[in-house]
C-alpha cells in the first residue's frame, strides 16, 4: 500500500502509486483546471472584490484563489478522523487530553489525527496554496453565513466554506490554479484500499469478523497512521468499518452516498422488503448539515447546524432505486418507472 496523500495530492505520485489498480488519467493537453474536480472544491477569494474589508486587513491573501465551490467537508466527517492521545489509544478528538487541556482550538482538536485528515482536509490556520487560509470568523476562506460571520463575500462570483473546512483531497496545490490553467489529473478509479475494506464487509456480513478486522486495520494502520489494530466485535466492528470507511473513501466516485444506501438496505431487507414501502430514513442524508465555527482569535469554537443551499438535507426511501429514464420507458412499453419517481 502507498501514502494515501501520494494517491491524491499530487499528479506525478498519483500515476505511480503501486495501490492504484485502475485510474482515469487526463493530460493537460486537453484538461484544464475548471474541468477537473478541483474546481468543485476550491474557494473563490481576492484581496478586492470577493472579500470583506476586515477579512482582508486582518487576513491577507499572498494570491487570489479562483476556483468556483460546491462541496465542503461537514463537521461529521471530521469527527470521523480519530486522535492518537498521549496514551497512543485512538480515540475522538473531544474525548481526549489534548482537548480537555488545550488553550486554543488548535490545540484541542487538530493535533494528532489520522493522517488522512491531513491530507484531505483544510483548516482553520494551515496553508492553502501560497496562502494561509482562516476559517475562522472573519477568515479569508470563511463564508459570510451566520455564525461564522464576516469572511468571504455574499454571493456573486465569491464562495467560501460555509461549514469551517476545505477539502485538500484531489487538490494540486503546487500549481497556480486558475480556471483556464492546463492541467494534468489523475482520479483513482479504483485501488487496493478499496479492495481490501470491500474484503472485509463481505466478512463481516458472513459473519467472519477476525478477517474484516485484518481487513479494515490495513487501511487504518498504513493510511491512517495509527500503530494499533482494529479490536472491536459485534456492533462495535460494524460501527468502526463505517468510520473507517468514511474517512479512507470520501470524495471517491461517490462511494460515501452508495455506501449509505447499501447499509440502509441491509437493514431494510432491500429488494425483498420493497425500497419504496421500507420507511427506512438514512439519518446521516436528513436534516441539517454540521458545521465548525472558530472565534477571531482561535480560543473558541461552536458547533453550528446549517442546510445545504439554507434547505435542510431530505431522504426518502425512493432514492434506494434511480428513475428509469423516461426515453426508455417509451421505447419499451414493458418497463415502469420505479415508485416514487
Amino acid at each position: 500500500m502507498d501514502d494515501y496523500s501520494n494517491m491524491f495530492n499530487a499528479y506525478a505520485s498519483a500515476i505511480a502509486s503501486p495501490e492504484n489498480i485502475l485510474i482515469y488519467e487526463c493530460k493537460s493537453i486537453d484538461m484544464v483546471f475548471n474541468s477537473t474536480p478541483m474546481q468543485s472544491i476550491v474557494c473563490n477569494s481576492d484581496n478586492n472584490e470577493k472579500a470583506t474589508n476586515i477579512s482582508m486587513e486582518t487576513f491577507p491573501l499572498a494570491e487570489t484563489i479562483e476556483g468556483s465551490m460546491s462541496y465542503a467537508p461537514t463537521q461529521d466527517l471530521a469527527d470521523d478522523y480519530l486522535v492518537t492521545d498521549i496514551d497512543n489509544k485512538e480515540k475522538k478528538w473531544d474525548q481526549t487530553s489534548y482537548f480537555a487541556n488545550g488553550n486554543s482550538v488548535y490545540k484541542k482538536m487538530y493535533r494528532f489525527r489520522d493522517k488522512r485528515f491531513y491530507a484531505s482536509i483544510i483548516y482553520d490556520s494551515v496553508k492553502y496554496f501560497a496562502n494561509w487560509a482562516y476559517l475562522r470568523e472573519n477568515g479569508n476562506c470563511a463564508s459570510g453565513i451566520s455564525p461564522l460571520n464576516g469572511g468571504v463575500i455574499e454571493g456573486g462570483g465569491g464562495s467560501g466554506s460555509q461549514t469551517g473546512y476545505l477539502f485538500s483531497k484531489y487538490l494540486y496545490q503546487q500549481i497556480k490554479l486558475y480556471p483556464n490553467t492546463p492541467v494534468d489529473f489523475c482520479y483513482s478509479v479504483l485501488r487496493l484500499g478499496e479492495a481490501y475494506l470491500n474484503y472485509a464487509e463481505a466478512a463481516m456480513l458472513l459473519g467472519d469478523e477476525e478477517t474484516a478486522r485484518l481487513y479494515i486495520s490495513k487501511t487504518y494502520r498504513k493510511h491512517g497512521g495509527f500503530l494499533n489494530d482494529i479490536t472491536a466485535s459485534g456492533e462495535n466492528l460494524k460501527t468502526a468499518y463505517k468510520r473507517e470507511r468514511h474517512v479512507e473513501m470520501i470524495f471517491e466516485n461517490g462511494d460515501r452516498y452508495r455506501s449509505l444506501l447499501r447499509w440502509g438496505m441491509q437493514i431494510t431487507g432491500g429488494l425483498k422488503a420493497g425500497y419504496e414501502n421500507s420507511g427506512f430514513v438514512i439519518p446521516e442524508l436528513n436534516g441539517k448539515i454540521r458545521g465548525m465555527a472558530i472565534s477571531a482569535d482561535g480560543k473558541s469554537y461552536q458547533i453550528f447546524e446549517t442546510g445545504d443551499k439554507g434547505i435542510d438535507l431530505k431522504f426518502t426511501p425512493k432514492r434506494y432505486l434511480y428513475p428509469v429514464p423516461y426515453s426508455k420507458i417509451q421505447a419499451n412499453p414493458l418497463l415502469t418507472q420505479n415508485a416514487g419517481w
